[in-house]
C-alpha cells in the first residue's frame, strides 16, 4: 500500500485517536460511571465528586470487573474459565461479554482494566470508520467522500451512547465489514469472499454481543439480495444456488470459528433466565414512533448526562425493558438528508437501493410495527430481542446512502435538487417554530402516555433545552440544505459530510467521559477492614458478602447503592449476589424459595441479577450459613438473630457468627429429589453443620461428626484443591456453586461430585489423609476448540487458495 492509498486509513485512525487522546496519552481511565455515588466511596467523596457526570453504571458494575478477572488471569498465566467472585462462583468464559476469546481483547491484556477500556473503545471506532469507509468506496462513492462518511460512522450516536458498554460498541463496530464481506459473496461466491464472511460473522459474534451479530446476519441478507438480482443477467454473476450455497458455507464458518465460545455460551444459556419473553416484553424494548425525530435531534427527549430524560412518557408494550436513551438512531442531521436524497434521487435511487431496503427494515424493527411482530414470531433471535438495538442498523444504513448523496452533488445539479435543498432549510426553520411553539405541550402533540404526563407539562429547564438542541441541529440541517442550492461541485459534495462529522463529535465529546485513575476503584479502608473479615480462616477458604438493601433511585430495577454488585471484584471479595446478565438461575431460585420473596432484580434485569432480600429475617436462614455468607454489607443497621454489628464509618457491616467455613467436613448425608430439596429450603429446618442433603440417590458418611480436618492448599481460577484427613467417612463440602464443567478426583481417582442443596459442591472421602482436586472446564469448551481450529483451517486454505489461482 502506497502513501496515497494508505492516507484515507491514517486519517481515520489519527482522528480516532484525537477524540480518545485524554485515555490513549494523558493517563484518564475511560469509566463512564462515578463510584462517589455509592457507599463507601461516596462516604468520603467532596461534593463535586458526587456530581460529577456517571453515564452508564454497566461500565463499573459489568466490563471493568470482567476486565479486571482476565488481566490478572493474564498475570497469573491462566486462561479464565470460573469467575470466584460473583454468584457464589460463576461460569466466566461463557459470558460472551467477558471477551476471553475476543482477539483485539488479548492485545490489551497487559494494560490496567481501565486503560484497556480507553484503547478498546479508540481501536473499535477506528476499525468501524475504516470499514465504513470501504463499504462506500465498494459502491461507488469516490475516496475524499468515502473517507468522510467512515469519519462520521466512527463517531455515531449508537457509539456515543455505549462508550461504558463497549461490547456493543465493539459489535457494532464489525456491521459494515460483514455488509462489506457479504456484498462480495452476493459479486463472486468465491472460496475467499465465503471465508471473508465467515471470519467476520465470527468476530461479530465474539465481540460480545450475539443478539447484534444476528442483526447484522439479517442485515447482510438484506443487502445482499436486491445487489444479486441487479447483477442477474451478467456473465460474472454467480447463479442463485451458487450464492445460497455461499452463504450458507459462510455461516457454517463463522459458527465453526466461534464455537470455542459459543458452545460454553449456550450451555451457560440453557441453565439461566435467557428464555423466549412474551410480545408484550419485547415490544417495550421499542422506540415510539414520534422518537423518530432522533434521526435529525440528538438528545431531543432529554441526556443521561443532565437527568432530564423524559422518553419514559412514551411506553411501549409492558415495560419489562427499562425505556431509557442508551441507544441511540442518530447518525447526524447532514447524513440523514444526504441519505434521504440519495434514496429517493433518480440518479442514486438504483444504487441505494439495498441500504434503502436495510434503513426501512431496520426502522420497522426499532420502531415496533407489524414487521417487528412477525419478525418476533417467525425469526430466531427475536424472542427475547432488545429491538431498539436494531437502531444501530438504521444508523449504519444511512452511510452508504449518505456518500452517494454527497456524491451526487458533485454533479450537474437540477431542480429537484434545489427544491430538496430550499426544503431542508424551510424543514429546519419549521421544526424551530413548532418546538417553540409548544413548548410544555410537546410531549401531548407527540402522543404521550396521558397516564404519565406531568401536571402542567414538561418544567422550562427541560423546555429550554430541548429548543437549544433543536435549534443546533436545525442548524445543521439549513448548512446541509445550503449545499445542495450551491453549484455542483467538490466542495458542495463534501460540505455537508464534513458538518456531520463536526456535529458528531461535539454530540460525542461529553459522552467520552475519562477519570483520574485514583477515582476508579480507589483504595477503600472499609473495604479492607471488609476483606480482612471475610479472608480471616483463609486456611478453611473464607467467606462471603452479601448486600442487604435495595435503595438506589434506578426503578423500578432497584439496586444497593452500597457496594453495587460486581465493584467486589477488583477487591477479590466474595459475593453471593452478582451482577452478570447470563447466570446460572439455580441460587436466585433457591434463595426465593428459602426467602418466601422475589429477590430477582426487575424490569430488564428479571431474573438474572440477585438482589438483597427485603425481609431482614431472611438472614436468619440456615442457607446463608450454609453458603458461608459471612458478612453483610448496608446502608442502615438491621436486626437478625445471629448476626452483629462490626466497627465501620463508609458503610454499615455485620457480621454472621453463625457462618460456615467454605471448606468443611461434615458428618455425612443424604440424597433427596428436587421436590424434596425445595421443601428443605422453603422449611428451613436443616443444620448445615449435621447431616447435609444433595440432589440425587444414596448416602454417605458416619452416624456422629468425624475427627479430622480440611483445608485449602491451592485456589486458582479454575482449580481448588483441598487436602482432607479424617477418621470417618465423611463428606467434604465446597459452598461454591456446582455447575456442569466441574469435576473431581479424590488421590488422583475420579469422584462423583454431589450437588449439595443442589447449589454447591460436595465430595465423599473415605477415612484417611486425602488430596481432593476439583478443576472445571465449561461444558462444550474442548469440543468448540477443537471446531474453532478446524474453522480457522479451512478459512486460511480457504484465502491461500483464493490468492494462489
Amino acid at each position: 500500500m502506497n502513501g496515497g492509498r494508505a492516507l484515507p486509513y491514517v486519517v481515520v485512525v489519527a482522528l480516532a485517536a484525537a477524540f480518545f487522546a485524554p485515555e490513549l496519552f494523558g493517563g484518564r481511565l475511560a469509566v463512564t460511571g462515578n463510584m462517589s455515588q455509592w457507599l463507601p466511596w461516596a462516604a468520603t467523596a467532596t461534593p463535586e465528586a458526587r456530581q460529577a457526570p456517571s453515564v452508564s453504571l454497566d461500565c463499573n458494575l459489568s466490563y471493568y470487573p470482567r476486565r479486571d478477572i482476565t488481566h490478572r488471569a493474564w498475570r497469573d498465566g491462566v486462561l479464565p474459565l470460573w469467575n470466584p467472585y460473583s454468584f457464589c462462583g460463576t461460569p466466566f468464559l461463557g459470558d460472551v461479554q467477558a471477551g476471553v476469546l475476543y482477539p483485539p481483547n488479548w492485545i490489551l491484556l497487559p494494560l490496567d482494566p481501565g486503560r484497556q477500556m480507553g484503547w478498546f473503545l479508540f481501536l473499535h471506532c477506528a476499525w468501524a470508520g475504516i470499514g465504513a469507509m470501504l463499504l462506500a468506496r465498494a459502491f461507488g462513492a469516490p475516496r475524499d467522500v468515502a473517507l468522510l462518511a467512515g469519519c462520521a460512522w466512527a463517531m455515531n450516536g449508537y457509539f456515543a451512547k455505549h462508550f461504558g458498554q463497549p461490547t456493543f460498541l465493539a459489535t457494532a463496530a464489525w456491521m459494515p465489514w460483514v455488509l462489506l464481506a457479504a456484498s462480495r459473496v452476493a459479486r463472486k461466491a468465491d472460496a475467499p469472499e465465503i471465508a471473508l464472511l465467515g471470519l467476520t460473522g465470527a468476530m461479530t459474534f465474539l465481540a460480545g454481543q450475539p443478539q447484534l451479530a444476528l442483526f447484522a446476519a439479517y442485515a447482510a441478507l438484506i443487502t445482499s439480495i436486491p445487489q444479486w438480482l441487479a447483477a442477474r443477467g451478467r456473465p460474472e454473476n454467480p447463479r442463485w444456488a451458487r450464492v445460497i450455497a455461499a452463504f450458507l458455507a459462510a455461516a457454517t464458518l463463522a459458527v465453526l470459528i466461534s464455537s470455542a465460545q459459543l458452545l460454553p455460551t449456550r450451555s451457560l444459556a440453557a441453565v439461566s433466565a435467557r428464555a423466549d419473553l412474551p410480545w408484550a416484553s419485547v415490544l417495550s424494548g421499542a422506540l415510539h414512533p414520534a422518537e423518530c425525530i432522533r434521526f435529525l435531534v440528538p438528545d431531543f427527549f432529554g441526556s443521561p448526562l443532565t437527568n432530564d430524560e423524559w422518553s419514559p412518557l412514551f411506553p411501549r408494550g409492558n415495560s419489562f425493558y427499562v425505556h431509557n436513551q442508551m441507544n441511540s438512531v442518530f447518525a447526524g442531521t447532514p447524513l440523514f438528508a444526504l441519505a434521504l436524497w440519495a434514496m429517493f434521487a433518480s440518479r442514486t435511487r438504483k444504487a441505494a437501493l439495498p441500504f434503502t431496503l436495510l434503513f426501512a427494515a431496520a426502522v420497522l424493527v426499532t420502531f415496533g410495527s407489524p414487521l417487528a411482530r412477525l419478525a418476533y414470531e417467525a425469526l430466531p433471535g427475536f424472542g427475547f430481542a432488545r429491538l431498539d438495538r436494531a437502531g444501530s442498523l438504521a444508523a449504519l444504513a444511512l452511510i452508504v446512502p449518505a456518500a452517494m448523496g454527497a456524491a451526487d452533488l458533485a454533479r450537474a445539479g437540477g431542480r429537484g435538487r434545489r427544491l430538496f435543498g430550499a426544503a431542508l432549510i424551510v424543514g429546519a426553520a419549521a421544526l424551530v417554530l413548532a418546538v417553540s411553539g409548544q413548548g410544555p405541550s410537546l410531549p401531548s402533540l407527540l402522543g404521550a402516555d396521558p397516564a404519565r404526563l406531568p401536571d402542567g407539562g414538561l418544567d422550562p429547564g427541560r423546555v429550554s433545552a430541548i429548543l437549544r438542541r433543536t435549534l443546533i441541529a436545525a442548524g445543521f440541517l439549513a448548512a446541509t440544505g445550503i449545499a445542495f442550492l450551491l453549484p455542483a461541485s467538490p466542495t458542495a459534495a463534501r460540505l455537508p459530510l464534513a458538518l456531520a462529522r463536526v456535529q458528531l463529535f461535539l454530540f460525542a465529546s461529553p459522552y467520552r467521559i475519562d477519570r483520574k485513575p485514583e477515582e476508579v476503584y480507589p483504595p477503600s479502608a472499609e473495604l479492607d477492614r471488609l476483606g480482612d473479615l471475610l479472608r480471616s480462616g483463609e486456611r478453611d477458604g473464607g467467606g462471603r458478602l452479601m448486600r442487604f438493601g435495595r435503595d438506589l433511585p434506578l426503578a423500578p430495577s432497584p439496586l444497593s447503592s452500597v457496594l453495587p454488585p460486581s465493584t467486589n471484584v477488583p477487591y477479590g471479595l466474595r459475593d453471593l449476589q452478582g451482577y452478570n446478565a447470563l447466570a446460572d438461575r439455580k441460587l436466585g431460585d433457591a434463595l426465593e424459595t428459602a426467602w418466601k420473596e422475589s429477590v430477582f432484580s426487575h424490569g430488564i434485569w428479571t431474573g438474572r441479577r440477585i438482589v438483597a432480600p427485603d425481609r431482614e429475617a431472611a438472614l436468619e436462614h440456615p442457607l446463608m450459613d450454609a453458603l458461608s455468607v459471612r458478612a453483610a454489607v448496608s446502608g442502615r443497621p438491621f436486626r437478625a438473630a445471629g448476626w452483629v454489628a462490626q466497627p465501620s464509618s463508609g458503610f454499615v457491616l455485620q457480621r454472621n457468627l453463625e457462618s460456615l467455613p467454605r471448606v468443611r467436613l461434615v458428618a455425612g448425608g443424604v440424597g433427596v429429589s428436587e421436590n424434596r430439596m425445595r421443601t428443605l429450603l422453603a422449611a428451613g429446618s436443616f443444620d448445615p453443620e449435621g447431616l447435609v442433603y444433595w440432589v440425587g440417590e444414596g448416602t454417605a458418611g458416619a452416624d456422629q461428626a468425624p475427627t479430622g480436618t480440611a483445608w485449602v492448599s491451592r485456589d486458582d481460577w479454575n482449580e481448588l484443591v483441598v487436602r482432607a484427613t479424617t477418621d470417618a467417612e465423611a463428606l467434604l463440602v465446597v459452598a461454591d456453586s456446582w455447575s456442569d464443567g466441574w469435576t473431581a478426583t479424590v488421590d488422583g481417582a475420579p469422584a462423583e461430585i454431589l450437588r449439595v442443596y443442589g447449589l454447591v459442591r460436595g465430595v465423599v472421602l473415605p477415612a484417611g489423609d486425602h488430596v481432593v482436586r476439583m478443576t472445571y472446564v465449561p461444558p462444550g469448551f474442548r469440543l468448540g476448540a477443537v471446531l474453532s481450529l478446524l474453522g480457522l483451517a479451512l478459512a486460511g486454505t480457504a484465502l491461500a487458495v483464493g490468492r494462489g489461482s
